[in-house]
């Protein structure tokens, strides 16, 4: 039995799965099995999806990870984010200057090739 994950970026109801790890290579995570799609991710099969929900919690952890580098004083709540039909992640930080939000823009692109992160 492996142990359950819900991506925090689907929309609800979420998807859930199954993974396992080897503990012998804790970098190596196993897809399981699938226990149900989430609209964003319909008709997609199991290894595919949960390739694809990694992908988007990797994205979205990394952008909040690049935001908290570039702004003094970083508070988490002035962080947000969301994802648009095309599962481009959109986010932004309340009181962000320009320069900010265009160094934050540029490190996205290069860290994830552009158009799959947009700051505003």
């Amino acid at each position: 039995m492996g142990t359950t994950w819900i991506p925090q970026t689907c929309p609800a109801p979420q998807c859930n799965f199954s993974f396992t790890t080897d503990v012998t290579m804790p970098a190596a995570v196993r897809f399981e099995s699938l226990g149900r799609l989430c609209s964003a991710h319909a008709g997609m099969t199991g290894t595919a999806h949960f390739a694809a929900a990694v992908d988007e919690c990797g994205r979205r952890n990394e952008v909040e990870r690049i935001a908290a580098q570039l702004i003094s004083n970083y508070d988490a709540e002035k962080f947000t984010w969301s994802f648009n039909l095309l599962r481009i992640i959109l986010v932004s930080y309340q009181g962000a200057s320009a320069n900010v939000k265009t160094q934050m823009q540029n490190a996205a692109d290069l860290q994830f090739g552009p158009g799959k992160v947009l700051v505003s």
